[in-house]
């Protein structure tokens, strides 16, 4: 039980994290700065430890018991997408401007087409993956770089990420297909970016 209460907490501050994200990235008028402070969430989800579904995909390959960590993945999204909608939600109260923003946000984002939400969405799985199999705590300087250009290269590419856009489910009216695609965009790209990593790595050692 203390196990499974340690998970949640993880997984439910990692999406608190990415909802403060959203918050900041709304309410910045500059799309660099926006991007540059958005990372902030990610830098500590990885400092701490936390379970991001992002972050863990692409890892799965050299999981002990993957049955397990598959388990794990599917209730980590949604306790992923908990957190982030707690956040959005309790901002919209306090600022009208962020919620204006984010049905904007939201309407474009509906607009797509699931194809390109896809595409989209398969690079930002990659980057994910990049900067979670790169962060040791072996060179914190280096990684901190990585992890935050990351961020930043997803973000002002337009790469759609699965957690920070999960305020798309709170719209009834609202193209969830599109919210499918971009599961599947960060899965497919971070499963194949972890598979070749962790193959390179195997072929190095040899």
């Amino acid at each position: 039980m203390r196990e499974k209460m340690t998970f949640f907490c993880r997984a439910f501050l990692s999406g608190i994290m990415i909802g403060i994200g959203d918050v900041i990235n709304a309410m910045s008028e500059n799309r660099v700065i926006g991007a540059l402070l958005f990372s902030l969430g990610l830098l500590c989800i990885l400092h701490n430890g936390f379970y991001l579904y992002t972050g863990k995909i692409g890892v799965v390959w050299v999981a002990s018991e993957k049955k397990k960590e598959l388990l794990r993945l599917l209730f980590g999204i949604i306790i992923n997408i908990l957190g982030v909608m707690m956040v959005v939600q309790l901002y919209m109260f306090a600022d009208d401007g962020f919620e204006r923003q984010i049905c904007e946000n939201v309407r474009m984002l509906s607009r797509l087409d699931p194809l390109s939400c896809f595409i989209g969405a398969v690079f930002c799985g990659v980057l994910m993956t990049v900067a979670t199999v790169s962060y040791r705590r072996e060179n914190m300087v280096a990684e901190t770089v990585i992890t935050i250009l990351c961020v930043m290269v997803f973000m002002l590419a337009g790469f759609r990420h699965c957690i920070a856009n999960a305020l798309m489910l709170l719209y009834y009216d609202c193209s969830h297909i599109n919210y499918l695609a971009m599961v599947g965009g960060n899965t497919v790209g971070s499963l194949c970016y972890g598979y070749l990593y962790h193959r390179s790595r195997g072929s190095k050692n040899k």
